[in-house]
This record gives C-alpha cells, sequence and structure tokens, in this order.
C-alpha cells in the first residue's frame, strides 16, 4: 500500500512527505496544511474478500507477488471492478495534528561506527553522536 500511495500521489520517504506510522492498518491520513486532512482506510469487506484468493495463499507461502501465475490477474481485475468508495471509508478530521519533520541537512559523524548520519537520526548515548544502529546495539 505504501509504495502506491507513494506512486499516485508523489509524496515519497525521500521527500519527507510521506510518514510512515506503522500501526499495520491499511489505513493512510493525508494532510495538506491550510487544506485540511482525510483518513483513507480499506474496508473491512475488502479486506476479507481478498483473504479468500488463491493469490493471498501464495503469499502466505512466501511467494513475491511478481512469481505468482495468473491467479494475480483475478485479485487486480477484482480490486479494479470496485468503486472507490467499496474499497475506502473515508473520513475528514478536525482534530488531527502531526508535527512535521524539520528539514536539515546538518549531519555528524556517528562516534561508534564513522558513518555521516542526518542530525533527525542522532542519538546521544554516553555523551557521543551516534546513528540508531550503534545505538540501539549498546
Amino acid at each position: 500500500m505504501e509504495d502506491g500511495i507513494q506512486a499516485s500521489t508523489g509524496c515519497t520517504t525521500g521527500k519527507r512527505l510521506f510518514q510512515p506510522l506503522y500501526y499495520g492498518k491499511a489505513a493512510m491520513i493525508f494532510h495538506a496544511p491550510d487544506k485540511g486532512k482525510v483518513r483513507v482506510a480499506l474496508k473491512s469487506e475488502v479486506f476479507d474478500e481478498l483473504g479468500k484468493t488463491e493469490f493471498l495463499s501464495y503469499r502466505k507461502k512466501g511467494y513475491a507477488p511478481s512469481d505468482i501465475p495468473e491467479v494475480k490477474q483475478k485479485v487486480v481485475d477484482y480490486v479494479l471492478g470496485l468503486s472507490d468508495s467499496q474499497l475506502f471509508y473515508v473520513k475528514k478530521l478536525d482534530e488531527f495534528s502531526m508535527p512535521m519533520p524539520k528539514k536539515t541537512f546538518a549531519k555528524y559523524k556517528c562516534e561508534e561506527c564513522g558513518e555521516y548520519t542526518f542530525e533527525l537520526h542522532i542519538k546521544i548515548l554516553s555523551g557521543k553522536k551516534v546513528c540508531i544502529p550503534c545505538a540501539e546495539s549498546k
């Protein structure tokens, strides 16, 4: 779902316009400052139908989508045959705020591994500026 949203909207993690929260849901909040916010979620009924497909049985066995035989076309046809209102719940949000990520090109050399890391991802560990992987390995 993340790839599709990034491709269709142009909002990408690289541009810092897309911020995954990893709640494990097929849902997304779109926020355009000064324009409004809306939450879009895949309907449970669609999830239920997709769960019954042969395509999903392949995915559960570890097959990559590109390695699944012609049954994937049935899923594509099913989804394309539904209207937006059949696919998604859409709810306007009045009370939602998410801080916009600070844009910076400041970087520090991790005092553990020596790799440069952008300031937003530096952690202070025992007074040293370290990257997240080094911080988590301690």
